[in-house]
């Protein structure tokens, strides 16, 4: 018995099976793809086009963001090193980036006042605000 060649493909969506010429499914693929790319290249142009804002990463978040923070919208990443150099980036992206630096203050901020435990003597139990609520 001889092998025969598959020209069509059945394809299930939402369990309703229809039959698909493979070339035509490939075809409508490539050009998913292609808009998509094109898309990719009009986001790609209005960050470029954005106001850029300069930005200065402190060395001291490389433990937290290893020695460039990326930043990634709409799937458009940038890496901004943290050199402590200053660098301007678009607008969106520095919201961002400045975001990311204040909750790492933050952070910082509440560990150093958890850990003076000296300073932290209460002359009644919830007198200092150590834990915040959110």
């Amino acid at each position: 018995m001889a092998a025969t060649k598959k020209t069509k493909t059945a394809v299930s969506i939402d369990d309703n099976v229809t039959v698909v010429d493979t070339a035509a499914l490939n075809s409508a693929l490539e050009t998913k793809v292609t808009a998509r790319r094109a898309n990719n290249s009009r986001l790609v142009d209005t960050y470029k086009n954005e106001k850029k804002v300069p930005v200065q990463g402190s060395p001291m978040y490389r433990p937290y963001f290893g020695n460039n923070m990326p930043i990634i919208i709409n799937g458009i990443a940038i890496y901004v090193p943290l050199d402590g150099q200053q660098y301007e980036i678009p607008e969106s992206f520095a919201a961002i980036f400045f975001d990311r630096i204040s909750r790492i203050d933050e952070q910082i901020n509440m560990r150093k006042q958890m850990a003076a435990i000296s300073d932290n003597i209460e002359a009644y139990a919830g007198e200092r605000n150590l834990i915040q609520k959110i």
